[in-house]
Order: structure tokens, then C-alpha cells, then sequence
């Protein structure tokens, strides 16, 4: 009959996140200097460490305050893997926004048919999508505001994403809203591969759940 020996682990305090915000600040104070985003070709915002990348949020998160997107509204993303994108991503759960993020391999009338299905009022783009939106713009009657990862500056209605953060003044930790981790903090879309495309909910819980 065999013995089964006892092994004394060590265990390690977790820490505790109960939102994507408390997620951007604990690492912004633990990590600041570390590269937390980096790209492999030149973009607007090629790199940002921990400190950096919640400097952006909190600039960003005022900007589009300044464009008059209220909490709660619903933002869609869609472009190449890249800092900004994360940076979007990350701004609309931190400044209490419902992000949508959108395959950017879906076929156009699919991603189209998303951005009406899911009640967004803004839409941050990569180069690749501009030609799109600016010919669909009079079909898209919800959006209301366009930023692009890749205009250098504001032109006919399109805002400039670099342009914007830069111009912010930011604000404070302490002056980000309160987040309800039990709110639906992100909507993904299926494929639609065996039909129209469905919706998945998603609150900020959720997701920080499993980091």
C-alpha cells in the first residue's frame, strides 16, 4: 500500500480586481515602467508602458467626453491588432462606456448591419475601414461620431484619434466615473455563420473574473 506524501506549496496573495478600471490602476502603480503594449510596425502610438497606456486612457476618456459621448454609450471598435486598439478598448471600459468590438474579417455588410444592430453612437476605425464609413455614412444614423486611428488630424467630420488624445488635458484617477462591474461593460458578436449574427453580453465582472 503506498503512502501518499503530503507537499506543502507555497501560496501567494492574489489580487483582488473586481473591474477593467481597477485592473488599467493596479498595473499603472505595480508595473509603470514595463512595456505593457508594443507594435511591430510604426503607428500613431507604436508603444506605451503601464503608466503610459493609463495616461492615454485618461486622456482619451476626456476627449471623447469632450465630443459629447455620454456614459453608457455604446462604442464600436474595428481595426488592425494593434496599441490603439487596446487603448480604445480599454478607455471605453475604464470611462463607463458599453464597447463593441468588431471582427475586422467579418464581410462589410455583416459589420455594417453590426454597428446599426448594436445601438453604437461612436466608432473608432483603422485606415483600412475610412473609404467604408465616409460612403455609408447617411445609412449609419446612430453613429454620430467617427475616429480614426490614423488621421493625423480632424478632416470633414473625421475625427483624428492622435489628434484628440494629444490635445487632452486629461484628468485624474480619482476623477474617473464609478463602475458597476455588474453592468454590461462589452457586447461581442457571433459570426453569423449559421445565420443573422447574435449578441453576447459581457459585464466588466466577467471579464476580470478570469485575470
Amino acid at each position: 500500500m503506498r503512502l501518499l506524501m503530503k507537499t506543502k506549496y507555497t501560496y501567494y496573495d492574489v489580487p483582488h480586481i473586481n473591474s477593467v478600471q481597477d485592473m488599467i490602476v493596479q498595473s499603472a502603480r505595480k508595473y509603470a515602467d514595463k512595456i505593457a503594449l508594443e507594435d511591430l510596425r510604426e503607428t500613431p502610438i507604436p508603444k506605451v508602458t503601464y503608466r503610459s497606456l493609463l495616461v492615454n486612457i485618461l486622456k482619451f476618456g476626456v476627449a471623447l467626453k469632450n465630443l459629447g459621448v455620454k456614459e453608457r454609450s455604446h462604442i464600436a471598435i474595428i481595426g488592425d491588432n494593434r496599441v490603439q486598439w487596446g487603448i480604445s478598448y480599454l478607455t471605453s471600459m475604464c470611462f463607463n462606456y458599453v464597447v463593441v468590438p468588431i471582427d475586422k474579417n467579418l464581410p462589410i455588410n455583416e459589420v455594417l448591419n453590426i454597428i446599426h444592430e448594436s445601438d453604437a453612437v461612436a466608432i473608432i476605425f483603422s485606415d483600412a475601414f475610412d473609404s467604408v464609413l465616409r460612403e455609408r455614412q447617411a445609412s449609419l444614423k446612430n453613429l454620430k461620431h467617427y475616429i480614426s486611428m490614423d488621421l493625423l488630424a480632424s478632416k470633414d467630420g473625421f475625427v483624428s484619434m492622435p489628434e484628440i488624445i494629444d490635445a487632452s488635458p486629461g484628468c485624474r484617477v480619482d476623477d474617473l466615473p464609478g463602475i458597476d462591474s455588474s453592468e454590461v461593460g462589452e457586447i461581442i458578436f457571433t459570426s453569423g455563420s449559421l445565420g443573422r449574427a447574435k449578441a453576447v453580453m459581457l459585464s466588466q465582472k466577467n471579464i476580470s473574473s478570469n485575470l
